[in-house]
């Protein structure tokens, strides 16, 4: 029925944000460990161990928050076009 697809298509996009919400949050990680990376190492080459461990938490924030872009991205449309069907 047009409510339930209605209600499907509301959480979708809800869902949706929390995801593009998680990417930000994500970003701003990525963003800070890169920082710290540069203020411990801000020469190449770099041989301090904090540094890379650093370089290695950037590196994973940043991806997490691509898929998380990505995901939260995919499910706020399809929750447009789920709730813009059910009318």
């Amino acid at each position: 029925s047009g409510s339930g697809l209605r209600t499907v298509g509301i959480i979708t996009l809800a869902l949706g944000g929390a995801g593009l919400i998680t990417s930000a949050v994500f970003g701003g990680l990525a963003t800070g460990a890169a920082g710290e990376r540069a203020q411990l190492c801000p020469t190449n080459p770099c041989s301090q161990q904090a540094a890379f461990d650093a370089y290695g938490r950037a590196s994973t924030a940043q991806s997490t928050g691509f898929a998380a872009l990505g995901i939260g991205a995919a499910l706020a449309v399809l929750g447009v076009i789920l709730f813009a069907v059910s009318q």
